[in-house]
């Protein structure tokens, strides 16, 4: 597969997901490796970065999209815990917000994606209380970044 460069969006997010996918291959034939590590990892290049050319661009389409309607269709279920996100661009940005800031937390260590829950979390100010708090298995997550890559897609060809 030839990939855009590594200095584009697109690039980067395809090499991420071509390693994300390879090291789950890896953990299914035995191999040593931490598959909720490189998931949580992997939100560099499949949330933070696009997020931030998405902004630059102005393209607001995914406000168009809502969570409910999104979970009628097969994707993941987020449990927000405190505040709100009826959209996806509202959820994308919080999630970009709490792994930025490494507001991140997970319900154990386990190496296992179906075992562990990720929290993330995000405030208005540096010290400030957590005004939106989300979580979701990270299988539910994995779920969740790899629909939003091919969603990604859709906003490459528009934004091209």
């Amino acid at each position: 597969m030839k990939y855009e460069g590594r200095n584009t969006v697109w690039g980067f997010r395809d090499r991420v997901l071509k390693n994300l996918m390879f090291l789950g291959f890896a953990r299914n034939m035995g191999a040593d490796v931490h598959v909720v590590t490189e998931l949580i990892t992997s939100l560099l290049g499949l949330i933070v970065f696009p997020y931030e050319e998405i902004r630059r661009s102005g393209y607001t389409s995914f406000d168009k999209y809502k969570l409910n309607d999104l979970t009628h269709i097969g994707w993941p279920i987020w449990t927000i815990e405190i505040g709100s996100s009826d959209h996806l661009d509202d959820l994308v940005r919080h999630l970009r917000n709490a792994i930025s800031h490494r507001r991140i937390f997970f319900s154990s260590d386990s190496r296992e994606l179906e075992a562990v829950e990720v929290r993330f979390s995000d405030c208005k100010s540096p010290k400030g209380p957590y005004d939106w708090e989300a979580k979701i298995n990270a299988a539910e997550l994995q779920k969740f970044v790899l629909l939003f890559a091919d969603l990604l897609k859709e906003w490459e060809r528009d934004y091209s």
